[in-house]
């Protein structure tokens, strides 16, 4: 009997589609950090969507991971362990992508340095959002079947409602960025799918 197992799987999945609609909606903006230094629209691009497609690429990787440790956990506690993994996980990426979005610095078009911040911030908050999450992925039940599902749906609509926010934040379109965006060949491979 695995119920819970298959909640946990389906929820990884629209994970993942969450994940890459963020990534698209981001790359679209041509988006990115906080940091002072002023870069080229090309330069801030091909920096913002790397870490863009980083962070995409890691969490695919760790939905990835997850289906296949459900697929074979044998107990609550397993599946618990794997989830607990795998939101620790999610926490690391999107800390990277923050870190890599600030590193990008600051495009030097109108109004570079709010579109740099909106995205930056965007991660930060979805890291610290999600980093509360890895608490009670922990606290999971593994007793009872209800009280572990019902701790589990908590849990996932809980990071599944940060990545939303990450995905509603959305810069003040840029032609120059957007002009950019579509000759790096990074951001093309996000726009693309």
């Amino acid at each position: 009997m695995r119920p819970y197992l298959r909640l946990r799987t389906r929820g990884k999945v629209r994970l993942a589609l969450i994940g890459i609609a963020v990534t698209l909606a981001l790359a679209a903006c041509g988006s990115s950090a906080s940091s002072s230094s002023r870069v080229t629209a090309a330069a801030y691009v091909k920096s913002a969507c790397s870490a863009i497609a980083t962070w995409k690429n890691d969490v695919a990787g760790d939905v990835s991971k997850l289906q296949t440790a459900t697929g074979t956990a044998k107990t609550m506690a397993r599946g618990k362990a794997e989830f607990v993994v795998f939101v620790t996980s999610l926490v690391a990426a999107t800390r990277k992508a923050a870190t890599g979005l600030v590193s990008a610095g600051v495009p030097n078009v109108k109004d570079g340095k709010q579109s740099a911040r909106t995205l930056s911030q965007a991660f930060n908050q979805a890291s610290t959002s999600l980093a509360g999450t890895i608490a009670k992925a922990k606290a999971i039940p593994t007793t009872n079947a209800a009280a572990y599902q019902a701790a589990l749906s908590g849990v996932s609509d809980q990071f599944k409602s940060s990545l939303n926010n990450l995905a509603s934040a959305s810069p003040k379109r840029n032609d120059q960025l957007r002009v950019a965006a579509a000759k790096d060949p990074t951001c093309k491979a996000l726009n693309s799918g």
